[in-house]
């Protein structure tokens, strides 16, 4: 075997076994943490094949598009991409929009968060990083979103805010470092909970545990959640799921990049970026519409989420 095909499969089966390990992700927080990226392995596992195909190695190449067809197809499935679903037109009448959004605590631009925020005409709006500047600034909104609660975090990062122009009872905050914020609302005479969610960084980080204590938070509020937050996890991801679980929740459906490194492109966040800005809501509400919106000084987009009673059509 000639030395170039040596030096491929030395790279090519590692990168098989990234693409395999996610199927696991629910053993282990370090499996989830390779999950997130899941989609991104199997772009580089797509264009390794056909470089496997281009030096001869057919069966290996055919093998590794086998594994990314697999990742792909359970990728779909978690997120129900490519599945029937009603139309995305959101309905006229009652519902929830939803926008949830980073507002980046390094954000220089405040005037873009108010500005973003009251042109979306949200019913609730979920932030993360919320500093005393930008909380300061939101503060124009009040004639708008007249009732707001804000739970700080303990670093400089900021904490988590919940907007809402709906009527409700007062609001919780599940502690500075657990960073989530409730705040009951009545949405066509049901009584829910808005809360906005800031999970911290994947596993070698404390996300698993924050999951965990989030669990004793949700279990407190009397209402059925509609939760939204920056999960710094993929839809498909072991942590999603256990969040779900946790609040009697399903995740919004769809595939919806958010996030990119500040230092590249924006064209490129369909590809290079990720989907960690989630909704989630309980079995009586169904996803409408969902979409990103511009950006507003933040390295995340804004994401609108439509909710409606499940049996309107």
């Amino acid at each position: 075997m000639s030395r170039l095909r040596l030096v491929f499969l030395a790279g090519f089966w590692p990168l098989c076994v990234t693409v395999a390990l996610p199927h696991a992700r629910g053993f282990h927080p370090a499996l989830d943490s390779a999950g997130h990226f899941w989609m991104h392995a199997c772009a580089v596992l797509a264009a390794a094949s056909l470089a496997g195909l281009a030096l001869g190695l057919r069966r290996t190449a055919l093998a590794g598009l086998g594994l990314m067809g697999a990742a792909l197809l359970a990728m779909a499935m978690a997120t129900e991409t490519g599945l029937p679903r009603h139309a995305r037109a959101a309905p006229a009448g009652p519902g929830l929009t939803l926008l949830q959004f980073n507002t980046l605590f390094a954000n220089r631009d405040a005037n873009a968060v108010v500005r973003m925020i009251r042109a979306s005409k949200a019913d609730a709006v979920t932030l993360q990083e919320v500093t005393p500047a930008m909380r300061a600034a939101l503060e124009s909104l009040r004639d708008a979103y007249p009732r707001q609660l804000h739970c700080p975090g303990a670093t400089r990062i900021g904490g988590v805010s919940v907007l809402t122009k709906l009527d409700g009872l007062e609001g919780s905050c599940a502690g500075s470092r657990l960073l989530a914020a409730a705040l009951p609302v009545t949405v066509d005479g049901q009584s829910l909970a808005i809360v906005s969610l800031h999970l911290k960084w994947p596993w070698p980080h404390g996300q698993n545990e924050q999951v965990a204590s989030l669990g004793r938070f949700f279990a407190l509020q009397r209402q059925q959640l509609v939760m939204a937050g920056d999960l710094n996890a993929a839809p498909w991801s072991a942590t999603a799921k256990r969040l779900a679980q946790a609040s009697g929740t399903k995740i919004a459906p769809g595939y919806r990049p958010s996030w990119l490194m500040p230092e590249l492109s924006s064209g490129l966040r369909p590809i290079l970026g990720l989907a960690i800005d989630h909704a989630f809501a309980p079995s009586a509400l169904r996803l409408a519409d969902a979409h990103v919106l511009a950006g507003a000084g933040s390295d995340h987009l804004p994401v609108l989420f439509t909710f409606v009673p499940r049996d309107r059509h």
